[in-house]
């Protein structure tokens, strides 16, 4: 008897040239994520409700690229963290969507 071996499919990697400019990727969007509250600690307004909504998309972008730049591969396939699905993805992104289109 043999038993069917289940297909994962395989994560591609990350050329060389491309985790370089992840890694910068990656810095700058951390250096963003970080000086976003240094600047409201210094008075100045800089959050938006656009900023607040794009939160959760610039975590998974960052994450996308520490994972190119250290691993030198994509993420596992359907992972969508920081969402706990695609569904919930795909809402969000639906919603960010109407979001852009409804405000003047």
């Amino acid at each position: 008897m043999s038993t069917p071996i289940p297909h994962t499919p395989a994560r591609r990697p990350v050329r060389i040239p491309f985790r370089v400019l992840a890694g910068f990727v990656g810095i700058a969007g951390a250096v963003a994520v970080v000086g976003t509250p240094f600047l409201i600690w210094r008075g100045a307004r800089v959050l938006t409700v656009g900023n607040i909504v794009m939160l959760p998309l610039m975590a998974w972008f960052i994450r996308l690229m520490f994972h190119s730049a250290v691993y030198g591969k994509t993420p596992a396939d359907g992972e969508c963290w920081p969402l706990a699905s695609r569904g919930v993805w795909n809402c969000y992104m639906f919603l960010l969507l109407a979001f852009w289109i409804l405000t003047p």
